[in-house]
């Protein structure tokens, strides 16, 4: 008898523990309060420097990781002696226990291949302000939330499941909080335009380094967002251009300007945007699918006797309004 219940109690705890394997989520095998900084390492290797176009500016340290895969930018963070909620989980979790993922995908997913079972996903706003178009489904169950746009995913968080989270509450106490956010506040828009001439934008950017200058604090970012049928890179062409004027000939130091691709919008549109250096750079907010758009490769050029008609049309005309007729 007592064999049989011993059985009973093995059957029963096994089945427990893989109940709790498959209720929780897991990113290529990591998962938070489970896995360790040598299990992440192990499968990205080291993380690398901050990338030279200055698209992401950050510091490394023990306590994150960022990585930049196929799959988009992956942010770990880990239970370390340098944040307050870590700092609190080292007495229930070892050091370089990783506590969150985040994964934000270079490819847009609809809402609908992550969110399966409405009814363990609870739908909020994680905008503020809010009914901007930003949605968020949260599982506390299995430890995971997805944030959308307009229906396309463009973050995914990975946390400790219900069964874990009791190793460490305190960093789990706001879990909405950790797709949060705060599209006006955080960065103040100084300027906004389309597709003015180069000489146009100077004046412009003119102005932006001024302000910029007067900010000890604050960083710049040009965001700029291609049109529906647009140059192949023209986002980031125009972008780095701003960028490259601001740096050579107004002399803004390297870390005070960032140019970003958002991606694209029904007309080319650029963003100057000031925040502080300490804060996340601003999330863009593209409105068309890149399948939405019709890339130009190559920009026709005009022929040379076209130009010179052009270019004798315009001496006429300034010669005709210096002449008074």
């Amino acid at each position: 008898m007592k064999v049989v219940m011993l059985r009973i109690i093995v059957v029963a705890a096994l089945a427990f523990g893989f109940a709790g394997e498959m209720s929780a989520k897991e990113w290529r095998g990591l998962m938070p309060l489970r896995s360790t900084r040598e299990d992440v390492e192990k499968l990205l290797g080291e993380p690398p420097p901050p990338p030279q176009d200055e698209t992401r500016v950050y510091t490394l340290n023990k306590g994150r990781s960022i990585y930049f895969v196929d799959e988009g930018e992956v942010y770990i963070v880990y239970a370390e002696d340098l944040f307050e909620g870590p700092r609190q989980c080292l007495n229930t979790v070892a050091e370089g226990t990783v506590l969150m993922i985040q994964v934000t995908p270079k490819t847009k997913r609809p809402i609908s291949d992550f969110v399966i079972d409405d009814k363990k996903f609870r739908k909020f706003d994680p905008s503020d302000p809010s009914n901007l178009g930003y949605e968020a489904y949260l599982n506390e169950e299995d430890g995971m939330i997805v944030r959308a746009f307009k229906s396309s995913v463009d973050q995914i968080v990975y946390v400790a499941s219900a069964l874990d989270k009791p190793q460490c509450p305190s960093y789990y106490e706001n879990l909405e909080g950790l797709v949060h956010i705060m599209v006006c506040g955080l960065s103040l828009r100084f300027d906004e335009y389309g597709d003015i001439a180069f000489s146009d934008e100077k004046a412009r950017l003119n102005n932006f380094a001024i302000q910029l200058q007067s900010q000890d604090g604050a960083r710049g970012y040009i965001l700029v967002y291609a049109g529906q049928k647009a140059l192949f890179a023209e986002a980031s062409t125009r972008g780095n251009r701003a960028k490259s004027y601001l740096l050579n000939v107004r002399k803004l130091p390297i870390d005070k300007v960032v140019a970003i691709d958002g991606g694209y919008r029904e007309s080319f549109t650029v963003q100057l945007l000031i925040a502080p250096k300490e804060s996340a750079p601003p999330i863009p907010a593209p409105t068309l699918d890149p399948s939405q758009v019709q890339i130009i490769y190559e920009k026709k050029r005009r022929s040379r006797k076209v130009k010179q008609i052009e270019s004798s049309t315009r001496r006429t005309c300034v010669w005709s309004n210096l002449a008074g007729e």
